[in-house]
């Protein structure tokens, strides 16, 4: 038999959040692609206004995902208020949401660290 081991929740958190931004980067890509191709005579600059809120959307999962994956303390608060503003998003946010507080809210293990050298800890001269 196989010993289970306990969920890690920040390792979940990021993957909601690289899910979420994975999510986001379809969504807003193919609404500019869509809104390009439909519109006549609209600047090109008007893409911006689906690129920039995309772009930093996604942006912001990623980075709370890079932080929630070192087990970072202000990245698992950022979380918990994401998924919080998320809820209000009915239906798909709601979902999603929901996902990333439950695995937010969980007590974040950071991982053990070992250091590189044999030499750290092993009784003896000290440095």
């Amino acid at each position: 038999m196989t010993s289970r081991q306990p969920p890690v929740w920040h390792q979940r958190a990021a993957t909601a959040h690289r899910t979420i931004a994975g999510i986001y980067a379809a969504f807003f890509g193919i609404a500019t692609i869509l809104g390009m191709a439909t519109a006549t005579g609209v600047a090109d600059g008007a893409a911006l206004i689906l690129v920039l809120p995309g772009a930093f959307f996604v942006a912001l999962h990623i980075s709370l995902a890079t932080a929630a994956e070192d087990c970072r303390s202000w990245a698992r608060d950022a979380s918990i208020v994401v998924g919080a503003l998320m809820l209000l998003l009915v239906p798909v946010g709601t979902v999603l949401g929901a996902w990333l507080l439950y695995n937010s809210v969980r007590h974040w293990t950071p991982p053990t660290r070992y250091s590189g050298s044999l030499t750290d800890g092993w009784p003896g001269e000290k440095p």
